[in-house]
């Protein structure tokens, strides 16, 4: 091929013929079509391994040559090569262009922008046809490559490197548009999260956060879709492309970079979770993957080691995803790892700034009240109070100008201050044996939980089988969970309003819980049980439910939301229980069913719900 003067002059191939004579002949031999594709391989994995025989501007003219030198192989004739030749001379006729795209993503960020829009055309072809075909070639002759496919995607995101520095606008748009490429960009992500070797993990980290910035950029023009389904696809299931979100999130973000891309790259994540999750979609399907993930915590901990690099409108962005993951994590256990990798703390600290975030625009402390209706939330927010401590201090002592929301936070502090007490003597009652007539009463470790009201301890299985005679099997009957959808809520609940509320009209079936949400019966009857039946009697009425509405705020006499998962009926059902003096709060188009120990004249009607009277769950309350 005579060399041209159209081409960019990085692609010349009089710049071979400027190189010592042993590295000329090495080049010339990988760009001769009739020497074996071998010498070419060599060179490639010379460069992929970290040395440098040749210069990159040698290495691009062999590139070229071998990218425009052979075609693919027709897709209608592919199997009949393959009877024709058989698969080791098959996998032979395309060693050139897969050894070329390796080459070319060995130099990546030493290419020069200005040459990709020659290249990118030749490479994608190939790409294309290779990931489409590569059950044909999935053998490698020499074993350096154990996934062609995987190994062509990993190249191609890094010679996204120079593609997306291109200083046009038009082909930077050009590649990322490219169908197909997605999938590739998606799946070699997935797979090289683990991987530790630099030479692979920098310049491919390189290219892909450069791609999710150029996606994002489209996605806000309107001009491309990023299905999640094809994206999760692409990454081998849900739970994979979560799996790297998350891991991404944990261990790439967190080390520091020679030039510090911890704050750009956070950036970037929290646009792509956006843009598979956006928010107006609510409380999608992937969200709930995520969650199984830990992407609560994740998210918390990046924050909090990123939040002094980020600015304000990406500390509003992250504080954004952060409220939705605790807002659709409905298993306490994922609030609560949120708090202990320090999310009070960031609260505080994103309050106290200049210029603070509005964190009462994002709701955090409906979240954060909510879940100290958990003892699992309680505990946790009690091991993080020495960290919290100082900075409430600091502010007491020096008068800092602190946002006027501030004081929610202490007052989440002095609410659950009150809650924590409840534990205690939970906690207490937990230790000594339930049986009356035990003759240690000596507090174990190790003591017996009755496991179908979770409400009594016994030290030995002796001292339960006596109290199971001796009355528990009566009291059980009334504290384990029934089979109905719900079930009348114990007598200590007569003060409280126990609303079962059915959403209508909505646009999508809803997604699966997490694993391990709590539903009511759980709520009620699980391990938690006895801590929330503590916190209704505590703070049932009197001064006590005085004392704790003051401490919580406005709002705080709501004890707990869960979707509630087990309802016999077509969709979910949100239980919902709160004091019967916030009935008033219910939204329009929501119907509220009271039970306890009312009758079903109290039954709270909201405007235009239509709510039955003497339906069955009113006439279950009696």
């Amino acid at each position: 091929m005579p060399p041209s003067r159209t081409l960019h002059p990085s692609l010349d191939r009089r710049n071979i013929e400027r190189l010592p004579l042993m590295q000329r002949l090495r080049a010339r031999a990988a760009m001769d079509m009739n020497e074996s594709p071998t010498k070419l391989r060599a060179l490639a994995n010379d460069h992929i391994r970290g040395g440098r025989p040749l210069d990159t501007s040698a290495i691009l003219p062999i590139v070229y040559a071998n990218l425009v030198g052979l075609d693919p192989p027709d897709s209608a004739t592919i199997e009949e090569r393959l009877q024709a030749w058989g698969k080791e001379e098959l996998v032979i006729s395309v060693q050139r262009p897969i050894n070329a795209i390796r080459l070319l993503s060995s130099v990546a960020t030493d290419t020069p922008p200005a040459v990709m829009p020659t290249l990118w055309p030749h490479v994608w072809r190939w790409v294309a046809h290779l990931r489409e075909h590569h059950p044909y070639y999935g053998w490698d002759i020499e074993g350096d490559m154990e996934n062609i496919d995987l190994d062509v995607a990993l190249s191609v995101v890094r010679i996204l490197v120079p593609c997306l520095r291109s200083e046009k606008q038009s082909f930077r748009d050009e590649v990322v548009s490219t169908p197909g490429l997605a999938g590739a960009v998606f799946h070699s992500w997935s797979d090289t999260i683990h991987s530790t070797t630099d030479v692979i993990v920098k310049p491919f980290h390189d290219g892909v956060f450069d791609y999710f910035d150029s996606i994002h950029r489209l996605v806000e023009l309107n001009r491309l879709r990023l299905d999640v389904e094809d994206a999760a696809e692409a990454a081998r299931g849900a739970r994979s492309l979560a799996e790297a979100i998350v891991y991404t999130l944990h261990n790439i973000l967190l080390k520091r970079t020679p030039n510090d891309q911890r704050a750009p790259r956070f950036r970037s994540i929290l646009n792509l979770i956006e843009m598979l999750s956006p928010p107006s979609h609510g409380h999608t399907p992937f969200w709930n993957v995520l969650l199984e993930e830990r992407a609560a915590a994740a998210l918390v901990l990046c924050t909090r080691h990123t939040i002094q690099l980020l600015d304000p409108p990406t500390q509003k962005l992250a504080f954004s995803v952060i409220t939705r993951s605790l807002k659709y994590a409905m298993n306490p256990k994922q609030l609560a790892g949120a708090i202990e990798c320090g999310l009070l703390v960031l609260i505080s600290k994103a309050m106290t700034q200049n210029p603070a975030v509005d964190m009462d625009e994002l709701g955090w402390l409906a979240i954060l009240q909510r879940g100290l209706a958990h003892r699992a939330v309680v505990a946790a927010v009690q091991r993080v109070r020495d960290d919290l401590e100082p900075v409430l201090s600091k502010l007491r002592v020096t008068g800092t100008p602190v946002a006027p929301y501030y004081e929610r936070l202490v007052n989440f502090i002095t609410l659950h201050r009150f809650r924590y007490k409840v534990l205690e003597d939970v906690r207490r009652r937990e230790s000594e044996c339930s049986y009356e007539q035990c003759p240690t009463q000596i507090a174990d470790a190790g003591m017996r939980r009755c496991a179908s009201c979770c409400e009594v301890f016994y030290c030995s299985r002796e001292c339960q089988r006596k109290d199971w005679r001796s009355g528990h099997r009566d009291a059980c009957a009334d504290l384990a969970p029934s089979l109905t959808v719900l079930r009348d809520p114990p007598r200590l609940m007569c003060q409280y309003q126990l609303g079962v509320i059915f959403p209508g009209g909505w646009a999508v079936p809803v997604p699966p819980p997490p694993a391990g949400t709590p539903d009511f019966s759980r709520l009620m009857f699980g391990r938690n049980a006895p801590f929330l039946r503590a916190v209704v009697e505590h703070e049932g009425g009197g001064g006590g439910a005085q004392r704790v509405q003051r401490a919580g705020g406005p709002g705080s006499a709501q004890l707990h939301v869960v979707v509630d998962w087990t309802g016999e009926v077509e969709y979910g059902a949100t239980t919902v229980m709160q004091r019967m003096y916030c009935g008033q709060d219910v939204p329009a188009g929501y119907t509220v069913v009271c039970a306890g120990a009312v009758s079903d004249e109290m039954c709270v009607e909201a405007e235009g719900s239509g709510c039955r009277r003497g339906c069955g769950f009113a006439r279950g309350a009696g």
